[in-house]
């Protein structure tokens, strides 16, 4: 059950759904930045609907740069970025970061010429990416739901997400 917006048809956001976004690097909300600098492939890893049917994604970054801690990215294979349409060059999901969103969100972006907005990112390593003790861990089911701007976590982060009492404070 697609979705569509301004006569682009959208996907359904599943976990493995590679879709292109303007990722606003933790860094670079640090900075005072509200857009990301450029837009970049990410990962859908976690959707969840409320009691409206209204849905928050969680995705984490695709990079070109290699990671300073390998443990904490995975690589994808060249066959995956092939199918996706993606160029040559080596790349890494990022997991110690991740934004979540209500679907669809203002910094989703049509696909680039060639790529593909599909589930193509294999079961197994969505399972991998999951499931890996860098990853950023499900937000508790049972707490509020959060405002409709996107949240930047990374797995050093001591709190599960912003102060939701504090409107100001939920970016």
């Amino acid at each position: 059950m697609g979705l569509s917006t301004g006569g682009v048809s959208l996907p359904d956001p599943v976990p493995g759904l590679v879709i292109r976004y303007s990722y606003l690097w933790k860094a670079e909300y640090g900075r005072g930045q509200e857009e990301g600098v450029k837009d970049r492939p990410c990962a859908v890893i976690l959707v969840s609907a409320d009691e409206d049917g209204d849905r928050m994604v969680t995705v984490l970054p695709i990079s070109h740069t290699p990671p300073a801690d390998p443990e904490l990215a995975v690589e994808l294979p060249a066959a995956t970025k092939r199918r996706l349409g993606l160029d040559d060059e080596r790349s890494w999901v990022i997991l110690t970061e991740a934004s979540c969103f209500l679907w669809p969100g203002p910094d989703l972006r049509p696909a680039l010429p060639g790529e593909s907005c599909k589930r193509c990112l294999w079961i197994a390593a969505v399972r991998a990416i999951r499931n890996h003790p860098a990853a950023i861990h499900r937000r508790d089911p049972g707490a509020p739901r959060p405002d409709r701007v996107a949240q930047h976590k990374t797995a050093g982060d001591a709190a599960p997400g912003p102060d939701r009492s504090n409107p100001s404070a939920a970016r």
